[in-house]
């Protein structure tokens, strides 16, 4: 009989109309019916799984080259008030193993069933199972090393938007402790991948590291990532035009400035000027004679706050005057 049918059971008869002195009456034989149920319930035997956990003593500078399992699962038989008892005590079953860094140590189920049994003797509960793959303990130089951080992440900035640097990490590298075999593969560590769309606002962000094996251990489980981000504009400016490698023959050329509309970040707007960009003709690039009479123009120098700029003109014409003796 279970709990859910013992209270139907229960309101059915007191539905049912009888004097009060006999309602009462059969309440107690229904009570007292249902103590013996439980009684002869909790004298029958059960077997129930739990988890054993399981403590690994190693020497100071040494650590795993494989990880250990922490736990294992045994299954637990006994009466139910054995299993009761138990449950109610909350007692849970610990192993501890001293390991030895000059040899190799195995721990299988036997040796697992074995030490639990002993910690169970005056228990009255028996072990049934134990599932605990057998494993080889080996030990190894405990190291450390610091590798850069590497970010992934997909952000997609809004429309006119950009990022003003590129993005920061603080710390940009993590210190990584583990066996020297592991650590020797190890040349940096990544992020999780973090992704954003339609962004148009600087933030910092929280961003966890990937998760290590369990032989490594991360001296931090985040970074921040400091993004900044601001609005595009257009700006127009008239740029001069230099002559470089002319022959000893005067030049002429048309036209000695022209007009640049550049694509630049809010912050840099006003202070964008002139002096900043160099436009250069070539001559020593230019094949003079056949007719030619245009040369390219050439940006050799331009800030870094401008992402995008475009001449009202790719090139002049020049004109060589000779000059009268």
């Amino acid at each position: 009989m279970q709990w859910p049918v013992y209270h139907k059971l229960k309101n059915r008869l007191q539905s049912i109309e009888l004097p009060r002195e006999d309602r009462v009456l059969m309440i107690l034989c229904l009570g007292i019916s249902f103590t013996f149920w439980l009684l002869i319930k909790l004298s029958q035997v059960y077997e129930t799984p739990a988890l054993v956990s399981i403590a690994y003593v190693i020497p100071a500078g040494k650590a795993f080259i494989y990880a250990p399992p922490l736990e294992a699962e045994v299954g637990l038989k006994g009466t139910g008030w054995r299993l009761l008892r138990s449950y109610a005590l909350r007692k849970r079953i610990g192993l501890r193993y001293k390991i030895n860094a000059d040899t190799q140590t195995t721990i299988n189920g036997d040796m697992l069933k074995s030490d639990i049994s002993r910690q169970l003797r005056n228990s009255g509960l028996h072990i049934s199972y134990v599932r605990y793959a057998p494993i080889n303990l080996k030990l190894e130089d405990d190291h450390m090393k610091v590798v850069p951080v590497l970010l992934q992440h997909d952000i997609k900035l809004a429309k006119e938007y950009r990022f003003m640097k590129p993005i920061a990490l603080v710390p940009d590298s993590v210190a990584i402790s583990g066996p020297t075999s592991l650590l020797k593969k190890i040349t940096s560590w990544p992020t999780e991948l973090y992704q954003a769309n339609e962004l148009k606002e600087s933030a910092t962000l929280t961003i966890k590291l990937v998760q290590t094996r369990p032989e490594l251990r991360l001296a931090t489980q985040n970074v921040q990532a400091l993004i900044e981000v601001e609005q595009i504009t257009t700006k127009e400016i008239f740029l001069p035009i230099s002559i470089r490698n002319a022959t000893s023959d005067s030049v002429r050329f048309f036209p000695d400035h022209v007009k640049a509309t550049c694509v630049v970040g809010l912050s840099a707007y006003d202070e964008l000027d002139a002096a900043d960009f160099s436009l250069v003709v070539d001559f020593a690039k230019v094949p003079l004679g056949k007719g030619n009479n245009t040369a390219p123009i050439l940006i050799e120098k331009m800030p870094k706050g401008v992402d995008f700029i475009q001449l009202s003109k790719k090139s002049v014409e020049f004109l060589i005057v000779e000059e009268q003796n």
